[in-house]
């Protein structure tokens, strides 16, 4: 009669699915206070400490990455900025939300204006164009 021969039990933790890949070690130092804040955000998320810092870094590239598709070279991204930096102000200035009070919405709207005419437009009156 053939012997069966046991193998031993693997040791350490099981093999990834392939989908998920290797995960590369990253080495970084922070301030006790991000660490903690970054503890309390992955214990809300469910995550791990890791998980939750690869996940915000995955979240910040993939941004950085879409911002620079939709807005490279177009001034978009700064004139976005230049935009919702309006809004704020008005809005700490009414100390109401544009969306909820018709005076500020209005102020919003002139603040958006005046964002537009101080931006470096080459065109000086209507109907001409911006070529160069």
């Amino acid at each position: 009669m053939a012997r069966k021969s046991k193998s031993k039990p693997r040791r350490g933790r099981p093999p990834l699915p392939p989908e998920e890949g290797r995960r590369w070690t990253l080495n970084t130092r922070t301030t006790k206070d991000l660490r903690e804040r970054l503890e309390f955000a992955a214990r809300v998320s469910g995550r791990s400490l890791s998980q939750e810092i690869e996940a915000r870094l995955e979240e910040s590239v993939t941004r950085d990455q879409t911002r620079d598709q939709y807005f490279r070279n177009t001034g978009g991204y700064e004139l976005m900025g230049l935009l919702a930096f309006a809004v704020e102000l008005v809005e700490r200035q009414t100390g109401k939300s544009w969306h909820t009070d018709y005076a500020t919405k209005e102020a919003v709207k002139e603040a958006i204006a005046a964002v537009f005419d101080g931006c470096g437009s080459e065109a000086g009156e209507e109907g001409e164009t911006l070529d160069h």
